[in-house]
């Protein structure tokens, strides 16, 4: 079955995936900046400008913030925050500013201006040696190409980002950039190469969260239905169904409810199917998931429509149309108007289905789907020479006909030939009639040729895995004969090897024992080598590292100073380095005076610092309503899982676990 006209990736391709791939490259790959916490944030940025204490960072916050909000106020605060970097003379900024415009101009639908400010963008942080911002403006630049339908252009530009994101760490980053890779394979119709980057994906999934895992997942079991394996793809189904379990995330659930009841109309089960559709409606219906909605209502009403079931099918096909002003869905309104089409023209009301089959038409024309087009033409033809309205049937045959040979959509070219031999008996007393059959026959052959070599590779690949499977059985079987007999010979030597042993017993507990203590005795010299060693370097280093009081206390003050009056510790991009250029000093020094004065090392101090923060937060009414992601964000955290861990290392509680007890 053809990626492109799979219904369910109807719906992945116009709700999720527009949705994950924007947020991947632009919430997460735009220089690896994280979301804050959208309404609180937004007013505390805004008070910040109030107060006319607002930088470049401000407003490029600001601009990311408003992606979700505004968009021409995003690239307005976007331009502002170019200006101050640019006064600032503050590159990773001016970097952050000009991927901020890139994303609201991709939002505004102005994609050459986009990808030109996106180009921009990874000049800058390419030159700042910021390889994680640089790999995600890379790959905005291939989402546009991407937007544009130059697919060999977005996959170089991805591949390029894949291999800047894995030399600079295999992140969450990298995961998510093969899982896109992947995507875009598989909707090119490329399943076997899309599989290799999904597999490297599943290899690499410890990077990804449990929502990611799961659109993974999800994405492989689509990936193996297209490939013809539906048993390894209900397995990937499955695994997804259990992390959804986990999770209790209804989207992901829903998600998943639609993917399997896709799989299982492709694999001609349609009552199993219909089972996990109902079950994404009941689901979409209860948590208020508007995009599932229609898509799974127009699903659901085809599935009733090829069974006959006519009423039915219009009540679903006329529930996707009463969503559809609320979701603005053309392609499933344009969906549900032709099946209603159908449903009049099996009824013999050909005039109504002419009515319907043109807004389903005109709806496709908005999205330029062309298989859609192609079909819509076609059954207005149909329907008019039902009406011996044959002026019409010609023209919409001719366009019918022209789509399909244009976009090779063979099953259309076919009908429509059919069609053609249909209306030359109608119009011509049928001279000519049989050049038109031929064609049908001929394109058929073709179809029929192709449909055989994919049913074939279908069975194969089903045989492949039942001979895997009896091949595992087999060998299972091979291994419990072997130990049935191991264990018989084990019985027959037991006594004698029992008496064997304990002769052997006194002498063995000697050796193990003698053996046992000179190991105990190396590993102890080891360790006071180690020791002796490791005082010789630190001594070394303190002769090295020579402070003088005076300095060291200048510079203690300025760090108290900077870190209780502008909280500079809160700064998600704090360095060594960059504290030391606050502080007009060096990062040997300041690390030394660190070591001498807090007995730690700058990063256990940094944190120490901002879990106290973390802590009064969680504790503080005024920040109830703040998720602990959220607090992380604001205490300088870009992973909650580095929040997390630097938090149980410093309390001995999780951030959770420590509001319970707060709360008690």
């Amino acid at each position: 079955m053809s990626f492109l006209f799979c219904p369910i990736l109807h719906s992945i391709m116009n709700h999720i995936l527009p949705l994950f791939r924007s947020l991947l490259m632009v919430a997460l790959f735009s220089a690896g900046n994280t979301c804050f916490s959208k309404n609180t944030t937004v007013d505390s940025l805004l008070n910040v400008v109030k107060q006319n204490r607002a930088t470049a960072e401000t407003y490029n916050k600001l601009a990311q913030e408003h992606w979700y909000i505004d968009i021409p106020k995003s690239k307005e605060f976007a331009l502002k925050a170019l200006e101050l970097a640019r006064q600032e003379q503050n590159m990773a900024q001016i970097g952050f500013a000009f991927n901020r415009l890139g994303t609201a101009c991709m939002y505004l639908q102005d994609l050459d201006s986009a990808k030109i400010y996106y180009d921009k963008s990874a000049d800058v942080f390419k030159s700042q040696e910021m390889y994680t911002a640089f790999a995600g403006a890379t790959a905005c630049c291939a989402r546009i190409f991407e937007t544009k339908f130059e697919y060999d252009s977005a996959i170089q530009k991805y591949t390029k980002a894949l291999e800047i994101f894995e030399m600079a760490e295999k992140s969450e980053y990298y995961v998510q950039a093969l899982m896109v890779l992947g995507g875009l394979y598989s909707k090119l119709g490329n399943f076997s190469n899309a599989q290799k980057y999904f597999d490297i994906a599943l290899e690499n999934k410890t990077h990804i969260n449990d929502y990611d895992r799961i659109t993974m997942y999800n994405k492989v079991g689509i990936n193996y239905q297209n490939l013809g394996d539906f048993r390894h793809a209900i397995k990937y189904f499955e695994e997804a169904f259990k992390l959804c379990d986990l999770s209790d995330n209804n989207v992901a659930r829903a998600t998943t409810y639609v993917n399997t009841g896709n799989l299982y109309m492709a694999w001609g089960k349609k009552e199993a199917a219909l089972e996990y559709l109902e079950k994404a409606l009941e689901l979409s219906n209860s948590a208020g998931i508007e995009h599932f909605r229609q898509n799974v209502l127009s699903l659901i009403a085809d599935i009733y429509l090829d069974f006959g079931q006519l009423d039915k099918a219009k009540k679903y096909y006329n529930g996707v149309l009463d969503y559809t002003a609320e979701s603005n869905d053309i392609l499933n309104e344009g969906r549900a108007y032709n099946g209603l089409a159908k449903i009049y023209a099996r009824n013999r009301q050909y005039t109504e289905a002419i009515n319907d089959a043109s807004k389903a038409l005109e709806l496709f024309k908005k999205i330029e789907r062309p298989a859609y087009i192609a079909n819509s033409h076609y059954f207005l033809a149909e329907n008019h020479l039902a009406v011996l309205n044959l002026e019409k049937t010609k023209t919409h045959l001719d366009k019918a006909a022209t789509i399909a040979r244009k976009n090779s959509l063979k099953e259309i070219e076919a009908q429509t030939a059919l069609l053609y031999a249909r209306y030359n008996n109608i119009a011509n007393e049928g001279m000519g009639s049989h050049k038109f059959y031929e064609k049908y026959i001929s394109i058929k052959d073709s179809v029929f040729t192709k449909q055989n070599q994919e049913l074939l590779a279908r069975f194969q690949v089903e045989f492949d895995n039942l001979e895997k499977d009896y091949k595992l059985k087999e060998a299972e079987n091979l291994n419990k004969l072997k130990e049935a007999e191991l264990d018989q010979k084990k019985r027959q030597v037991a006594y004698i090897s029992l008496i064997s042993l304990l002769l052997l017993a006194g002498v063995f507990v000697f050796i193990v024992m003698y053996i046992r203590k000179q190991k105990a005795n190396r590993l102890l010299f080891l360790k006071n080598k180690e020791l002796v060693e490791k005082e010789s370097k630190m001594q070394s280093k303190r002769d090295v590292v020579e402070i003088p009081e005076s300095r060291q206390s200048e510079i203690i003050q300025k760090l108290k100073w900077e870190m209780e009056e502008n909280r500079i510790h809160l700064k998600m991009d704090l360095t060594l380095y960059s504290l030391s250029k606050i502080l007009e000093t060096n990062s040997s020094y300041l690390s030394r005076i660190i070591q001498l004065n807090y007995n730690s090392n700058f990063s256990t101090y940094l944190n120490k610092r901002r879990i106290v923060e973390a802590q009064k937060m969680i504790l503080d009414k005024k920040f109830a309503h703040f998720t602990i992601d959220a607090i992380s964000h604001e205490c300088g955290y870009k992973s909650k899982s580095t929040f997390n861990k630097a938090f149980k290392e410093i309390t001995g509680l999780t951030p959770n676990e420590y509001k319970r007890q707060g709360t008690l």
